[in-house]
């Protein structure tokens, strides 16, 4: 999944979710133009076989799926390389 999207060059986190992060639902910048829905989809599956620690951030992420932002890409990011 990290080559997928470009991310071997990454260093891994102990948390899945970055402390004291708050994601708005009205979000202030451009939506992104990148694969938030393919992502998310990919957490989803990570989450519900072998990642059972991600069910709290993807439920969090999935809210923004219809606009998300720059700032929701960066936390999907960071639940990615965790």
């Amino acid at each position: 999944m990290l080559q997928l999207f470009g991310m071997t060059d990454c260093k891994s986190t102990d948390t899945p979710e970055q402390p004291g992060l708050l994601l708005l639902k009205s979000n202030t910048g451009e939506p992104t133009s990148r694969p938030y829905r393919e992502v998310l989809g990919k957490l989803m599956y990570a989450m519900c076989c072998t990642r059972f620690d991600f069910a709290h951030a993807v439920r969090h992420l999935s809210k923004f799926v219809a606009n998300p932002g720059e700032d929701h890409w960066q936390a999907a990011m960071h639940l990615e390389i965790c």
